[in-house]
């Protein structure tokens, strides 16, 4: 089971999933959600996460794919569950990639709505970096 997490205001409603569900047609490819306003409360994000994972009760190999913060979930969840993951232009450490956007306003794709990224949205998820990146990563990275 192949499961695609988005980046920071986007969602698993994307031509990204719908792209990933056409080239593995023979897996079962889902889109979890998590809320960018909520990002204050990593706990919250992280179990909602896992319980959308949950829900499908996958009982082969799981396979995690992340754009942006979304390879950041992945990593985190990658690590929970023991199994591989692939990230695509990935926000690796937010501490250091997200800095410039304390105070900005920010705006969900999808709905328009918009929200203040706040110094505790980043310290929350900083305070999960460490020891993340300990297993063999498949990273790719746009250039230009």
């Amino acid at each position: 089971m192949i499961f695609y997490i988005h980046g920071l205001n986007a969602s698993a409603n994307s031509e990204k999933l719908k792209k990933l569900q056409a080239f593995f047609k023979e897996e079962t490819v889902a889109g979890l959600e998590y809320d960018s306003k909520a990002l204050d409360n990593y706990d919250k994000v992280f179990h909602h996460l896992r319980a959308q994972i949950d829900s499908f009760k996958p009982s082969n190999p799981l396979l995690l794919i992340g754009t942006s913060l979304g390879g950041y979930w992945s990593s985190q969840l990658s690590n929970y569950y023991q199994c591989k993951k692939v990230l695509l232009n990935p926000c690796l450490f937010p501490s250091k990639m997200m800095a410039y956007k304390i105070n900005q306003e920010q705006t969900i794709y999808e709905t328009g709505e918009t929200y203040i990224f706040t110094q505790k949205m980043l310290d929350a998820l900083s305070k999960k970096e460490k020891n993340l990146y300990k297993e063999k990563t498949l990273v790719f990275l746009e250039m230009g």
